[in-house]
């Protein structure tokens, strides 16, 4: 049923259910991840794909709402709508505002990177905590762009262990928007996760 009527959408989207946080929260952001990844491939890779993102009533966490967002577009979303339980009074909703409209501007800095060509070569990301994890990447403007998240909801900072075909020994790898750079080994390079964090990368020749 599905394939057929997505056959005729001008666009397709996914929602996860309510962005719960606590216990939840990377089993929501999980389930993001997956419904985005299912979608695409029946859409097809010309279809838009959007993530609804549903926002609670209250409490809504921001970080969750990141999280789910991040998740959506390294599955290959286009687009993301935020769907709002109930709008909370006047005053209430503060650092949620300021939380999305500084998500928004980061993603909207990145989306010539975020909707580029995916290069060839070999990609792959691994936890030294065995948490899950995914990663994509992206050609843009002379560079490679790297989009990686971990799923864990809770607990220590972890390693990640991030393999890109073009990364050489020495290379000079930017961590975009956090103002610092990681020294590159042959094959790829590492980095620490806090839970449900992402981090984007830039790699030039």
């Amino acid at each position: 049923m599905y394939p057929e009527y997505v056959a005729q959408c001008d666009a397709a989207c996914f929602s996860p259910g309510p962005l719960t946080g606590g216990e939840g929260a990377a089993g929501a952001v999980m389930r993001t991840a997956e419904g985005v990844k299912q979608l695409r491939k029946i859409a097809g890779a010309d279809c838009p794909v959007c993530a609804v993102l549903d926002v609670p009533a209250a409490p809504a966490d921001p970080a969750v709402i990141r999280a789910a967002a991040w998740a959506a577009i390294i599955r290959r979303a286009s687009g993301l709508v935020y769907r709002f339980a109930d709008a909370p009074p006047d005053g209430d909703h503060a650092a949620l505002r300021d939380a999305l409209a500084a998500l928004n501007g980061r993603i909207a800095d990145l989306a010539p990177a975020i909707l580029a060509d995916t290069p060839l070569g070999e990609l792959a990301m691994s936890m030294a905590d065995e948490s899950a994890c995914h990663v994509k990447a992206t050609r843009h403007d002379g560079a490679v762009y790297v989009f990686a998240q971990r799923f864990a909801g809770k607990g220590e900072p972890a390693r990640a262990s991030i393999t890109v075909a073009g990364a050489r020994a020495g290379m000079t790898v930017e961590v975009v928007g956090e103002g610092r750079t990681i020294t590159a080994v042959d094959g790829g390079f590492s980095d620490e996760f806090a839970p449900l964090a992402e981090h984007v990368y830039r790699l030039k020749p």
